[in-house]
């Protein structure tokens, strides 16, 4: 997505590009991937990884799931 620029960089955050998403809660996963994906964050405690399913956060906050595969990029 940003790997054509000069300036392109995994440290340097903004760029400038931007995407939107409008209607977020219209988007499907297609196939089996709406079982399967998983997202974790860990909270730097011990014992602290979190996950939540993709039908989980997809319910709860669709926005999330997008801002989510959009920074996995």
């Amino acid at each position: 997505m940003w790997s054509h620029r000069s300036s392109s960089s995994p440290s340097l955050v903004d760029c400038g590009d931007y995407v939107v998403v409008t209607n977020a809660r219209k988007i499907r996963a297609t196939g089996n991937k709406e079982k399967q994906i998983v997202y974790r964050h860990h909270t730097m405690y011990p014992g602290g990884l979190k996950e939540k399913s993709y039908r989980d956060l997809m319910a709860q906050r669709p926005e999330e799931v997008r801002v989510l595969s959009i920074c996995d990029l």
